[in-house]
């Protein structure tokens, strides 16, 4: 900077700080002066202000953010304010200056009003039952809620009860507002259909909706209508009425009458009497039957006779149900004279035949040689007449010649026993080639017609031989089944019995190598030894088989070395102290024991729960002094681990207790005054 000015104007720096400045004066002498000044230059202020949008009708703020000595607004509308912070309602540019140290600064922003949320719902009718949405519009998101508690968002709820819904929305700026929808139930029309519900084979009936409203029907056979009634044949329709938007369903279902009718005639002889047989079914029932006829016959029976006919003839049936359906069916009586009927009856040599003549329920029958049934049995061939009288009337005769044949003979070859061999083979009549058939029969089902066979299983097998001519006659054999016997003996305690067992056969042979031999089955080994230890071989013979098998015989020792004695009760002056003992004497090492009471053992146990014996032998001990000079027996079994065992048998003698020898006692005897009276 610089001047020549005396009073210089000076542009302020863009920086503040402290400046100085210095001026020379020059006087018209020649002479001249200095000085200095300094100048002080503050810091300008900086203000930010906050803009606003708001909805219409609400109030919004702008804020200087920075601290000022003042502050100064105005905008549109005349608005004008001093403080830091102002409340806004109008859209417009508002300017703020703030000072600060006298220094000032400006600032301007804006005010946005958004226009109000305008939420609309539509109200809605729903049918009774039926569901319907709600639908609001204005908004982004929606809130509803209802009386009865509902709550629901979005801009479509599902809603069925009737009732006022309110809901709020929020437009994309913000801006809330609220509308209510009434949900309204309507009824729901009521239908019944009338009309009969069965109709004739190939028929209608007539349906009538009893409803108000627009009708739509659906049906058997893609039936459709829309009128009020129709005309329908068999089936299942159903029916919608639709009024004031609401509908309802009825349905029915018309059956067929289903009226069948069937009619039977036959043959008659002439001179004889028939019934007509007729029936008829219909899902209503059966209201009447009308026949009529030839020579005008007439009938209203389900069922009618024809008495003596004297002609063929067509007879008719009408049948009425209870629905008034009706059908019609004819049949015919076809009237013939007495006939003569054959048959050739043969029977096989031995037996007889059965002759059977038929001649209906309540016929009458006259044979040659008198007899009057239906049926006779004769046993010599010749002919045989019958005369047959129907409860008609009606004659007819029959002619039978009889013939007598021969019956097979029946003989079975091939071998009847299964020893080394799987199967036999078994032939009926082998020399006979043809003329016969054949039935086998056997055990497990078995069965075959050929005459031979095969058989690998023991049993009864039966043949049935026929011949051409129908007679038969039968055999049977028996098949004997091989055998793979088992031998059975031991293991034995010493001592003890052993029954020797083989399964299979008829006849055994035992023996052993030392010198034992048997002929029985189960033969029995008394008070076994050690040396009857050893391989028993036993043959087996049956049904022309023979078989040997062998079995071990194994020969357990029983307990030895040990001896029972008795201690008995000791005394306590006169007085048993009842302290007698049974003890065991010898080496116990794996044994163990029971003992009982009695000059036998009628225990039951076993090695497995039997009691070891104890170190010191006593295996039973605080036993009372016996009541008896005889005293008191017992048995005590040892057992070793192959459960053989010895019985030892031992007495509890009886213990007389006493004071030992009398002595005498010296005493003294003190007489005392007595007082007197």
């Amino acid at each position: 900077f610089s001047s020549t000015e005396q009073s210089p104007s000076v542009t302020a720096p863009t920086t503040a700080g402290v400046y100085t400045y210095s001026v020379l004066v020059s006087g018209t002498g020649g002479c001249t002066g200095t000085a200095t000044t300094s100048v002080t230059v503050k810091a300008l202020p900086t203000v930010t202000v906050s803009s606003a949008s708001i909805c219409a009708g609400t109030v919004g703020t702008l804020k200087v953010t920075e601290t000022a000595d003042s502050y100064v607004w105005s905008g549109d509308n005349n608005f004008s304010a001093t403080t830091q912070e102002v409340s806004v309602t109008k859209a417009g540019t508002y300017t703020v200056t703030i000072t600060t140290n006298g220094c000032t600064a400006t600032a301007t922003t804006t005010v946005e009003v958004k226009a109000t949320a305008d939420i609309k719902a539509i109200s809605k009718e729903v049918c009774t039952g039926g569901t319907t949405t709600l639908t609001a519009t204005g908004g982004v998101t929606y809130t509803w809620s209802a009386p009865d508690g509902f709550t629901a968002t979005g801009a479509n709820p599902t809603v069925s009860v009737q009732q006022v819904y309110t809901v709020i929305g929020t437009t994309e700026g913000g801006c809330i507002g609220t509308a209510t929808a009434t949900l309204t139930i309507k009824d729901n029309p009521t239908v019944k259909i009338t009309g009969d519900t069965v109709t004739c084979s190939g028929g209608k009936v007539t349906l009538t909706a009893n409803a108000t409203g627009a009708f739509t029907w659906s049906g058997a056979n893609n039936f459709s209508a829309t009128t009020a009634s129709v005309d329908v044949s068999a089936g299942t329709y159903q029916v919608t009425v639709t009024n004031a938007g609401c509908s309802a369903v009825g349905t029915i279902k018309v059956v067929s009458d289903n009226l069948s009718i069937q009619v039977g005639g036959a043959t008659v002889c002439e001179g004889g009497s028939i019934a007509l047989t007729g029936d008829a079914t219909a899902t209503t029932g059966i209201k009447s039957y009308a026949w009529s006829g030839p020579n005008g016959f007439t009938s209203t029976e389900k069922s009618p006779s024809v008495t003596k006919p004297t002609e063929s003839g067509t007879y008719t049936l009408t049948v009425i149900s209870n629905a008034g359906c009706t059908a019609t069916a004819t049949t015919t009586i076809t009237v013939t004279p007495a006939s003569v009927s054959t048959a050739a009856v043969a029977f096989c040599n031995g037996g007889k035949a059965t002759l059977t003549a038929t001649g209906g329920t309540g016929a009458t029958y006259l044979w040659t040689g008198g007899l009057t049934t239906s049926s006779i049995e004769v046993t010599t061939a010749g002919t045989y007449d019958v005369t047959i009288t129907d409860v008609t009337g009606c004659i007819s005769k029959g002619k039978f010649t009889v013939t007598e044949t021969a019956k097979p003979n029946v003989v079975i070859s091939g071998a009847t026993a299964l020893c080394a061999s799987t199967s036999t083979e078994l032939t009926v009549n082998k020399d006979v080639t043809n003329g016969e058939t054949y039935l086998w029969s056997g055990i497990n089902g078995f069965t075959a017609t050929t005459q031979k066979i095969n058989v690998s299983t023991a049993g009864d097998y039966s043949v049935l031989v026929k011949t051409a001519g129908g007679c038969e006659a039968t055999a049977k054999v028996t098949v004997t089944a091989g055998f793979t016997p088992t031998a059975v003996c031991g293991p034995v305690c010493e001592g003890q019995d052993l029954i020797l067992n083989v399964t299979g056969g008829l006849t055994y042979s035992w023996s052993s190598p030392n010198g034992f031999t048997s002929s029985s089955q189960s033969p029995q080994l008394l008070n076994v030894k050690l040396s009857d230890a050893g391989i028993y071989s036993v043959t087996v013979t049956g049904n022309g088989c023979t078989a040997t098998v062998v079995a071990t015989l194994i020969v357990y020792p029983k307990p030895t070395g040990i001896t029972a004695t008795t201690q008995v009760s000791t005394c306590d002056q006169d007085t048993p102290k009842n302290d007698g003992k049974v003890v065991l004497a010898g080496t116990f090492t794996g044994l163990k024991y029971d003992i009982v009471e009695g000059s036998t053992y009628t225990g039951t146990k076993k090695y497995a729960d039997a009691t070891e014996i104890p170190t010191n032998g006593v295996v039973k001990s605080g036993i009372a002094n016996p009541s008896t000079n005889a005293g008191t027996k017992y048995t005590v079994r040892v057992f070793n681990a192959n459960d053989c065992y010895t019985d030892y048998t031992v007495t509890m003698q009886q213990v007389v207790c006493s004071c030992g020898e009398a002595r005498c006692v010296p005493y003294g005897i003190i007489k005392t005054k007595s007082a007197k009276k």
